[in-house]
């Protein structure tokens, strides 16, 4: 299948790895634009969370299937496995209860993706050191007084988790997609994105 280009570099990551016709759960989906790609692109049955009530408004107006949940919340109602992928795109760092949530998300979804903006980035780092201030960058670009991110994660920080937690790592890639990213990413990356599934 050919990806379009002018694509998000993030949403690109994610249609390669989500398959055609699969059945997905996008929690934290915003105003739906990444559920609206899988399924103009790829015929994905997505189906979207999201606590914010303007979010799911702008979901309904792209006929997208959506409920104004908090996926905080409410994951429990969910059964097993009852679907093929369950999206945590751009959502994790901004949940009160991250670890609650991935193994939620673990139980219901055959597989989970998670993607992140990496606080580990040498450019973050760099204003980090240079200036003393909370880093801004593209990934990360609300000040500390307005940001929605509760939690900041590095790659690195991640997999210790996967580790720890008996978590298998079924793939991993990075923005920017380059050759000094994969040989570093914890420093290099702007952006990660891991499929993940419990091991048994």
């Amino acid at each position: 299948m050919k990806i379009d280009k002018e694509l998000r570099s993030d949403h690109r990551l994610i249609l390669k790895l989500v398959g055609p016709g699969s059945k997905v759960l996008d929690l934290g989906c915003g105003a739906g634009k990444l559920m609206e790609t899988l399924s103009k692109k790829k015929g994905v049955d997505c189906t979207g969370i999201d606590r914010d009530p303007t979010m799911v408004a702008e979901c309904i107006s792209r006929q997208l299937k959506v409920f104004n949940l908090d996926f905080n919340k409410c994951l429990q109602s969910f059964k097993d496995d009852s679907f093929d992928h369950v999206l945590i795109h751009n959502s994790l760092q901004e949940s009160r209860y991250p670890e609650k949530v991935i193994k939620e998300a673990l139980r219901v979804g055959k597989n989970v993706v998670i993607g992140f903006p990496n606080f580990g980035y040498i450019r973050g780092r760099a204003q980090l050191f240079f200036t003393g201030k909370t880093p801004v960058t593209r990934a990360l670009s609300e000040e500390w007084y307005n940001t929605r991110n509760l939690r900041f994660l590095t790659i690195s920080d991640f997999r210790g988790y996967t580790e720890k937690n008996n978590i298998h790592i079924l793939n991993s890639s990075f923005s920017p997609d380059n050759l000094i990213t994969l040989i570093n990413p914890n420093l290099f990356a702007e952006h990660a994105i891991f499929m993940i599934r419990a091991n048994s």
